[in-house]
């Protein structure tokens, strides 16, 4: 396994090692409004966010580096566990 770059999903820019970056937990919006992506008007159409967004640095490697441990992170590692976490984050937390 290699060191890899991303391109972010709203941008469309190139993401690479120590960029800051968010990650936002979203699901499958169960109200929409059309059966293709043609049908989509408003921003929370496709997917919905289902939590508040993680800030820190992209690592090279798919991951997230330096997290900014706020209250968010906080609640979600008490709900969910620091398991649930490394798994999108790099071994900050």
């Amino acid at each position: 396994m290699g060191s890899f770059n991303k391109i972010g999903f709203v941008s469309n820019l190139p993401i690479q090692h120590g960029d800051k970056t968010v990650l936002v937990f979203c699901t499958s919006n169960k109200h929409r409004r059309g059966d293709s992506d043609a049908a989509s008007v408003y921003c929370d159409d496709i997917f919905t966010p289902v939590l508040l967004p993680i800030f820190g640095e992209y690592d090279d490697y798919g991951k997230i580096e330096e997290v900014e441990r706020d209250v968010n992170v906080k609640y979600i590692e008490a709900c969910e566990g620091t398991c649930f976490l490394k798994t999108f984050l790099n071994n900050s937390i």
